[in-house]
């Protein structure tokens, strides 16, 4: 049985770099987020396995090998239970080690720069394949989409502590 869907706003630097009074100008529909409950389901199941077989059984941030597929997870860039329509899209996931997956999932509980920061450090040829599917995606996400297209991990890590600050 599934929850309920939650609808909220969020509420954020849309544009770090602009004030808040010319981000409403420059963005002016924020979108209408609607939080559900996601059901993985034997394709989910899978479809994992099919992407860690596709990558190798290697870790996509550190590079770590095994041949022990439990060793690995599948993280979803855009939530399933906000997005459950890329619940199986390739582009959008990323094949991590144990140790990689706990660092994004503890930085998707701090500040969301953490997170960006996070996506920043993964190789060039790890980020720009995902980038086309991401800007068609969430076109309003400049933050993600911004660490996808440069990786600037020193820029992300001085605005995640600066957050975490406030």
């Amino acid at each position: 049985m599934q929850g309920k869907p939650v609808q909220l706003e969020l509420h954020f630097d849309w544009l770090p770099d602009k004030p808040k009074s010319e981000q409403a100008e420059l963005l002016p529909e924020r979108p209408l987020i609607i939080i559900q409950t996601y059901r993985c389901k034997k394709s989910d199941t899978r479809f994992r396995q099919r992407i860690k077989r596709e990558k190798g059984l290697t870790c996509e941030k550190c590079g770590y090998e095994t041949d022990e597929m439990p060793e690995l997870s599948v993280h979803h860039i855009l939530e399933t239970r906000i997005h459950p329509q890329y619940a199986r899209e390739p582009l959008n996931v990323l094949v991590l080690c144990q140790g990689c997956h706990s660092e994004i999932t503890s930085d998707e509980q701090f500040a969301p720069a953490a997170r960006i920061a996070w996506y920043a450090g993964l190789s060039q040829a790890c980020r720009l394949p995902k980038l086309t599917f991401l800007e068609k995606a969430v076109p309003y996400s400049t933050a993600l989409l911004d660490a996808f297209r440069r990786g600037d991990v020193e820029y992300w890590s001085y605005r995640a502590v600066k957050e975490a600050a406030r």
